[in-house]
């Protein structure tokens, strides 16, 4: 009765974690990119005169544009973001390089 529990368990466990990695393959990487039906990552890439900023707690779009001498029309369609929404913190998003 005790190894029939235990192999219940452990299967259960097994298809849980199972559900959750399918789950997350189509989730959108923290990047702000999106993920293709397919589960390959389509997020922008950076130029030889961009890199990835990691947004700060109390980042906006127009603060984040002006330190990086961009506007902020600018940073929304270069990483493909909604004007009405910041990206989350911790996510990243693709800013000119410092000068």
């Amino acid at each position: 009765m005790r190894t029939s529990l235990t192999l219940l368990a452990i299967a259960f466990l097994c298809v849980t974690a199972g559900c959750k990695l399918r789950q997350n393959m189509h989730e959108a990487p923290d990047r702000g990119g999106y993920a293709s039906r397919s589960g390959q990552d389509t997020s922008p890439v950076p130029n030889a005169d961009e890199y990835w900023y990691t947004w700060q707690a109390n980042d906006t779009l127009q603060s984040v544009a002006k330190r990086h001498g961009m506007d902020m029309g600018e940073v929304i369609r270069r990483n493909d973001l909604d004007k009405e929404t910041n990206p989350k913190v911790g996510q990243q998003i693709i800013v000119k390089k410092p000068r």
